[in-house]
């Protein structure tokens, strides 16, 4: 893994983490003063503006780093891993090609 992938990687959990800390906990309370008493009301399902702003940097940071993680990472992974599986197979025909007569090794690099 690669220093960016990992650093792409934090992004995802860190925006995970925040839209899930304000989607969880909407902040906003209203406080009532009357004479001597003091009343504290929150108000369910309300965002103030800030929340909302906070909520659609981690939701734009968390799809930009999904569409990297999913898409472009992978893409550089498996073209290493295709390469390498076609290495390994080229030097195992090889290693067999060696122990096999004039005929079979004709046979066998025509079928490979």
């Amino acid at each position: 893994m690669s220093k960016k992938t990992a650093f792409i990687a934090v992004v995802f959990v860190a925006s995970v983490v925040v839209l899930g800390i304000k989607l969880v906990h909407p902040a906003p309370v209203q406080i009532f003063v009357e004479n001597e008493t003091t009343i504290v009301n929150q108000v369910p399902r309300l965002f103030m503006f800030a929340d909302v702003l906070v909520m659609i940097v981690a939701v734009t940071l968390l799809n930009l780093s999904g569409i990297y993680l999913l898409f472009f990472d992978s893409a550089s992974q498996t073209t290493s891993v295709g390469t390498m599986v076609l290495e390994e197979r080229k030097k195992r025909w090889e290693s067999i090609a060696k122990t096999l007569k004039e005929d079979e090794q004709k046979i066998y690099t025509a079928l490979h």
